[in-house]
């Protein structure tokens, strides 16, 4: 059950909500409670620093990923005259490596030949069956084949590190509990996509656990930061929350929601309900945050 590729969904369309609505309602609201407090009025500078949080991550996903992803070319001169050039394909939140082989991995979720329809996200097979083939793994050097997995685990340690920044950052029990529940619900998708990928990668557990180790310590990393910035000046927190807030807003309102929402686009239309209870998922998400700034208000 708890690796059902709908649970997973389900799981992702939660932690969406979580994310935006905790983004702009909580995040923002302090940053820009801390500008006010250094007195700036004439300029939006709260807002200029979440601007800048969202765009950081945008670029690392969408821009420097596509960059540092191997080409088409560069794996065709490795592959000799194998068919299939479909790489590893896993969830980044929900932005997936994803498409005709490991040169289209830019980050955008689109189900193509490689993805079963009530599969979606989820990691399947290459998308060329039936063609002659040769076996991929011994035309591929090892290194190519782990530059995706290790692209996929900076971005997760950089998303660890903004997950953890909002936790250790709270000074309220109400706060802490919904930070808190962003960064549990989005981890465990997280590791499996992680997992995945480097199983792709035809990596040994020893190899696996030495890339999960590291993912797992960069969110206490945050929390640390977090904490250990709590008391200084409010130019500093305005700062981080402004950054935060950017994060949290393109990973649960563009990475995770739209990524979802764009994989049901090639389901049939039997799969209605299916798309209403990820609805349903994320508003409970959004919800939970909404009920918990009633306590956090209070």
């Amino acid at each position: 059950m708890f690796q059902s590729p709908k649970f997973l969904s389900f799981l992702n369309c939660f932690a969406g909500g979580v994310f935006l609505t905790f983004g702009i309602m909580h995040l923002l609201p302090d940053a820009a409670g801390d500008a006010d407090d250094l007195h700036i009025q004439n300029y939006p500078t709260a807002y200029l620093f979440a601007t800048v949080g969202f765009v950081i991550v945008f670029f690392v996903q969408k821009v420097l990923t596509p960059l540092l992803v191997p080409t088409e070319d560069t794996l065709s001169s490795s592959q000799g005259d194998s068919c299939c050039t479909t790489g590893a394909t896993a969830i980044l939140g929900n932005a997936t490596f994803a498409g005709e082989g490991v040169a289209a991995a830019d980050g955008k979720l689109r189900p193509g030949k490689a993805f079963d329809e009530e599969v979606g996200s989820m990691p399947v097979g290459c998308g060329c069956e039936g063609a002659p083939q040769k076996p991929l793994a011994p035309h591929r050097p090892s290194a190519l084949r782990w530059i995706a997995p290790i692209i996929l685990f900076l971005g997760l340690c950089v998303h660890s590190v903004f997950e953890g920044l909002a936790v250790g950052l709270q000074d309220t029990n109400a706060g802490v509990v919904t930070a808190a529940v962003a960064m549990v619900t989005h981890k465990w998708v997280e590791s499996i996509a992680l997992s995945s990928m480097c199983l792709r990668a035809r990596a040994e557990i020893w190899q696996i656990f030495l890339v999960l180790l590291p993912f797992g310590v960069m969110a206490f990393v945050g929390v640390a930061i977090g904490v250990a910035v709590t008391d200084t000046s409010s130019a500093t927190e305005m700062v981080l929350f402004g950054l935060i807030s950017g994060g949290f807003i393109y990973i649960g309102g563009y990475e995770i929601i739209h990524g979802e929402f764009s994989a049901g686009c090639s389901r049939q239309a039997s799969s209605r309900i299916y798309r209403l209870l990820q609805f349903a998922a994320f508003f409970a998400g959004a919800l939970l945050v909404a009920l918990l700034q009633l306590v956090h208000g209070s």
